[in-house]
């Protein structure tokens, strides 16, 4: 059985076996007090050839077997890493497994030996003595008979170590004989490449160690040899394929199960495939080794030179003849020679295809968009440039359409839209306040800044000596990849930013480092306490409510007013109305909406509408308020259609508009404070009801919030919130210590106090609640859309202000 099938089966088998304990862990999921294991397979390219698949069965059986002999333990997944290096940790049955750990589907690890897991000595001892110990993983290697649940320390046992040490250089010298031996059968000729390698038309003879010509598409050869001897042009023959539905190399390797990659499902011919075909001398008899090479396993392919090229005249049977081969070479030349002669072009001034390599889609297919270049002659008033066109209308204009773009288009939207989203994560307003009278001192000091870090990061950073902050932090910074939950590159190079000045990124239950002897000298802490990321402020308070998992919301009426709710994506809002934290939860976004004045415009109306009159400093605090919610409630709902913009400085979520204006629209003399007031109180939650809807828009189901915030004592105010918004709102016993609360609870998980964030349940008491009153909510569906209405109105006026 070839190498392939083998391989295929004995992923098969697997898959099986991975299905079967899926199956028994759904049946005994309520035993939560057995060892979860999960299985760890893997072998690499230079462990063997043909004998992969065979050796990564051999592996899940013995670790089966193993398994069977331990009691209270359950195997829940299988994974295998089949033709990974085991020099380093980026592979995805790995990632997998470790993504799996962290949501806590299991909590074993066992291998056959200790090679299977890795052979860097210094990656994997920081893997097995620091990460596995952090997250309380168990791990087994079967043939160093070692069980982490042995060990009577916290590190593992020293042969273990020294192990991965002989290990990481037996990788080494097994690559090396591995390629000495493959060059020794290449020049023998009896070395076949894997049938992936093997050129089109042709399928892997193991028997006879050569090629055997595929009966299906070595015909498609032919034809093409024979369109482009007549002079046919290659853009000629890639539309022919394609309207014949002849399938491209790519597609026919997913039909005939050689590969899973979904992306070549509906792959169709195209220039480049042809021309690789056109140039290929294997379709006369030649056999070609070393076109790219690489110095050992875990290194990159490097295209060589043709002098390198190892040919093996006559090794398989030919496809095509040498004289039709000679005058496809002879049309390839001089089509060649004709671009030779060509004026010389000039170079584009920009080019972004490696930045946007992989990013860019057609919106009716869903096809990639290919780059082209438009070059124009170097005596041209005209600039060279790049564009896009869908790869499907390419390959076949009958397919999609053509749908061209520039490049410098496609910038100029990306810029505009980081220059916008910098807009809502960083306010204009800040700026101004904050950031422009010192900016030539900025400058000044900018080659003695040593990292740039959070009010908390400099706090951790006194504390350990250590520069680092937490994913919900560095995503407010506008510099974080929200997918990779690392500092992007892109954003760094179109800020001008130095990203050697940012501290590390941490998850926040991670433990950054332990008090020095020098700072528990001077803060008075015990030295060696464990010290936790930790997160912002807002992620602090989500905790602190809650809000830990899909299906909760939350909202602050504090001084500003913000809703937000936990999400395993992120809610990338068309209108941009909402924003997107890291969340400080293992694995969750935390989406949000922020408006500038909330309890902090109701302070503000307050404090003038009393104090001419009243004497408003004479006033209680709980008094005045008192005062306000019986003239409020005499004010029917809708204030006797009076409104008020909320917007006293600038506003932020749904706006992102720092000239906006607060005002009041409608003020007739029917009006008095008590309608003022409520109209206050209104337009604070219509502003929310819109950062509500978005969040609804997106398909989040939001029937209940935690109202937190010195605004949430309002109890008139927290009815006409429940009215406005539609749901019900619950108050807890705590409004002003939520983030406080959400911080120790993120320090006891990152310690272990806690097994999870779940625990965050165990500290909300809701005292009082608000339900929605029906006919009142339909009375203020006709008030919301007013109230939109009447900002975008005032809009144009406001710009002038």
């Amino acid at each position: 059985m070839c190498y392939n099938n083998a391989k295929k089966a004995n992923r098969s088998e697997a898959m099986a076996r991975k299905s079967k304990y899926e199956e028994n862990n759904k049946l005994k999921k309520e035993e939560n007090n057995m060892t979860k294991i999960g299985i760890y397979a893997r072998l690499s390219e230079a462990d063997g050839d043909n004998c992969i698949s065979e050796s990564i069965k051999n592996q899940i059986l013995l670790a089966d077997s193993y398994i069977n002999g331990l009691a209270d333990t359950i195997c829940v997944k299988t994974y295998i890493d089949d033709g990974y290096t085991g020099l380093n940790f980026e592979r995805p049955a790995f990632s997998e497994m470790m993504s799996d750990i962290q949501s806590g589907i299991i909590n074993c690890v066992i291998v056959k030996d200790i090679s299977r897991l890795g052979r860097n000595y210094i990656e994997l001892g920081v893997l097995l003595a620091v990460d596995f110990k952090r997250m309380k993983v168990r791990f087994i290697s079967i043939n160093n008979q070692y069980d982490s649940i042995n060990d009577s320390d916290d590190l593992p046992g020293i042969g273990v170590i020294l192990q991965t040490v002989a290990d990481n250089q037996v990788s080494k010298d097994t690559s090396k004989k591995v390629s000495s031996s493959i060059s020794g059968k290449i020049s023998c000729g009896e070395f076949i490449p894997s049938s992936s390698s093997i050129p089109y038309g042709y399928l892997r003879d193991s028997e006879n160690n050569t090629y055997a010509i595929d009966d299906e598409t070595f015909i498609v050869v032919r034809k093409i040899y024979s369109m482009r001897a007549d002079n046919s042009s290659i853009s000629a023959i890639v539309n022919y394929l394609n309207a014949e539905n002849v399938p491209s190399p790519g597609k026919l390797r997913y039909m005939r199960d050689m590969t899973t990659d979904e992306k070549l499902k509906e792959s169709q011919w195209n220039r480049t495939t042809v021309r690789k075909i056109l140039n290929d001398v294997s379709y006369i008899g030649n056999r070609v080794h070393g076109r790219k090479k690489k110095e050992t396993c875990d290194s990159v392919k490097k295209r060589t030179s043709k002098d390198e090229w190892t040919v093996i005249e006559n090794a398989h049977p030919a496809i095509i003849s040498k004289e039709l081969f000679d005058k496809v070479q002879a049309v390839n030349n001089n089509e060649l020679q004709k671009l030779a002669k060509q004026e010389a072009r000039a170079e584009v001034e920009a080019d972004f295809r490696e930045m946007l390599r992989g990013k860019l889609f057609c919106a009716d297919c869903g096809g990639a968009m290919i780059a082209k270049k438009s070059s124009a002659k170097t005596d041209s008033n005209k600039s060279s440039y790049i564009y896009y066109e869908c790869s499907k209308y390419y390959s076949n204009h009958n397919h999609c359409n053509v749908h061209y773009v520039r490049e410098d288009t496609i910038v100029s939207k990306i810029t505009y839209l980081l220059n916008h989203y910098a807009d809502i994560c960083i306010s204009t307003e800040y700026q101004k306040a904050e950031l422009i009278p010192h900016k030539n001192s900025l400058v000044n000091i900018r080659k003695e800044i040593l990292s740039m870090l959070n009010a908390k990061d400099y706090i951790i950073y006194k504390l350990t000596g250590r520069f680092v902050t937490d994913y919900s932090d560095a995503s407010g910074t506008c510099l974080m990849d929200l997918n990779t939950l690392e500092w992007s590159d892109t954003l760094f190079a179109l800020s001008g930013l130095d990203k050697g000045k940012m501290p590390d990124i941490l998850p926040s239950v991670e433990v950054a480092g332990k008090v020095t002897k020098e700072a528990a000298a001077q803060c008075g802490l015990m030295e060696g306490t464990p010290v936790v990321c930790g997160g912002g402020d807002g992620c602090c308070a989500a905790v602190g409510t809650g809000v830990v998992k899909e299906g909760v919301a939350n909202c602050c009426l504090g001084t500003s007013s913000w809703i937000s709710l936990a999400t395993k994506k992120p809610i990338y809002d068309e209108d941009m109305t909402t924003f997107n934290f890291a969340h400080i939860v293992p694995g969750y976004t935390m989406p949000c909406g922020t408006m500038q004045t909330g309890g902090g415009a109701l302070s503000w109306a307050v404090s003038n509408l009393f104090a001419p009159v009243d004497g408003y400093a004479a006033y209680d605090k709980q008094d005045i308020y008192d005062c306000v919610n019986k003239e409020v409630a005499l004010s029917p709902v809708g204030a006797k259609n009076l409104f008020f913009l909320p917007y006293l400085i600038g506003e932020r979520s749904p706006r992102w508009d720092d000239k906006a204006k607060g005002a009041f629209a409608g003020l007739t003399l029917n009006h008095g404070r008590g309608d003022m007031l409520r109209a206050v109180m209104e337009g604070v939650g219509y502003n929310l009801e819109l950062i509500l809807s978005a969040f609804r828009k997106s398909g989040s189901s939001i029937d209940n919030l935690i109202l937190i915030g010195g605004g949430a004592r309002n109890k008139v105010w927290r009815q006409i919130l429940a009215d406005i918004l539609g749901v019900t709102v619950r108050i807890p016993d705590d409004l002003e210590e939520a983030t406080s609360m959400g911080a120790a609870i993120t320090a006891g998980v990152g310690i272990g106090a806690f097994e999870s964030f779940d625990v965050a349940e165990k500290f909300i008491r809701i005292q009082q609640q608000n339900t929605p009153n029906p006919s009142v909510a339909c009375a203020y569906d006709k008030q919301k859309a007013r109230f939109d209405a009447l900002y975008h109105s005032l809009k144009p006026v406001f710009e002038t202000m």
